[in-house]
């Protein structure tokens, strides 16, 4: 009876808020780079970002002071008053889970509205997600507040009330969460295959989609959400509330968490071209031909005048500067040799779009 699974819970919401924390970061820091206005998105985020905190404070408080990880009988012999504070905790924990996990997707749906800004059909499949969503959140506040009338039914036993089912509410309360997923998931696919442009570029934004949304959101967020929803399908919140806790609480964690990080992600493409930008150079630099000790890369374009884009090539002219051997600089140029490579550029509807209004 004495088991204790509170350190799982500990960790968790450590690591998995630092690591949101540090996602958050990169996306000022790309955002910075990209010279990237403000806008509604960042309201989305920032307050999925305050509620994911919230949530993960009310988790450790629940592991701290309500005994979450331990069993129901142990704490009740040891220390009753956790009880209380453990069923008082019911409805801040739902209402700062679902707060949580609603505005970061709100944030995707409001990119997806922007970037997809030609595609009607897009356009209402964003808003109507964004409606159930918010329709879902509501209705989930309210019934936290109202799961039991009057409230301090929930931890009073000597008053008498009326109160929903538990198990049933941790259930059901998700099911608009899990659907939604598979909107956000689902949604840009169709719209980057049928973009005229070419292949590399469908890959650069299928990737980037994909990236943002499978890898974190399917393989963390979405597959979080489900592996919880199972587990309270499974396990009885009820019967040994406090150590059924221990392994539903993590994975609610790791839900919310991720959605965070899956929306910081789409933000970050100034900060990934900046860093390939440098690697690139790097390659050049290491594989560029010449008995030289050392090298430098500078680009000119060929028009410096012309800064719009197009569909056709651009002439790149790349000068290699040499330092010779009494320490001067040559660079190779008329006389030598100038190397010019093109680089295809395809920009496309959506391209400059997500160019314009990444967040």
């Amino acid at each position: 009876m004495e088991g204790d699974r509170r350190a799982v819970i500990y960790a968790v919401s450590g690591v998995f808020t630092g690591l949101e924390l540090f996602a958050v970061i990169l996306r000022i820091v790309a955002r910075r780079m990209g010279q990237v206005n403000w806008n509604n998105d960042n309201w989305f985020i920032y307050l999925g970002v305050f509620w994911t905190l919230a949530l993960n404070i009310v988790i450790i408080m629940y592991a701290r002071f309500g005994g979450a990880g331990l069993h129901e009988a142990f704490v009740e012999q040891t220390q009753p008053q956790m009880l209380i504070f453990f069923e008082k905790a019911i409805p801040p924990l739902a209402i700062s889970w679902v707060l949580a996990s609603t505005f970061p997707k709100l944030a995707v749906l409001q990119l997806y509205v922007k970037v997809f800004a030609i595609k009607r059909e897009a356009r209402i499949t964003c808003y109507v997600t964004g409606l159930i969503l918010i329709g879902n959140c509501v209705g989930t506040i309210i019934a936290a507040l109202c799961v039991c009338i009057p409230l301090n039914a929930l931890w009073d036993p000597s008053v008498s009330g009326q109160c929903i089912n538990i198990n049933q509410f941790y259930r059901w309360a998700r099911l608009a969460n899990v659907l939604s997923d598979v909107v956000v998931l689902a949604l840009p696919i169709p719209h980057i295959l049928s973009l005229h442009a070419t292949k590399k570029t469908k890959l650069g934004l299928m990737i980037t989609f994909l990236f943002g949304g499978i890898l974190t959101n399917v393989r963390s967020g979405f597959v979080a959400a489900l592996v919880t929803w199972v587990e309270y399908f499974k396990t009885n919140a009820v019967s040994d509330a406090t150590w059924a806790a221990a392994t539903i609480l993590p994975w609610s964690v790791v839900e919310v968490d991720m959605y965070v990080i899956a929306a910081c992600f789409l933000s970050y493409q100034p900060l990934v071209s900046c860093v390939w930008s440098g690697l690139k150079n790097k390659s050049t630099r290491f594989f560029s031909t010449g008995t030289a000790s050392s090298e430098g890369n500078s680009w000119a374009k060929t028009d410096p005048q012309s800064t719009a884009r197009s569909n056709s090539e651009d002439d790149w002219v790349q000068l290699v500067h040499k330092k010779g051997q009494d320490g001067g600089t040559v660079t190779e140029g008329s006389e030598s040799t100038i190397r010019v490579e093109h680089q295809l550029t395809v920009q496309s509807d959506v391209r400059n779009q997500w160019d314009s209004n990444i967040v």
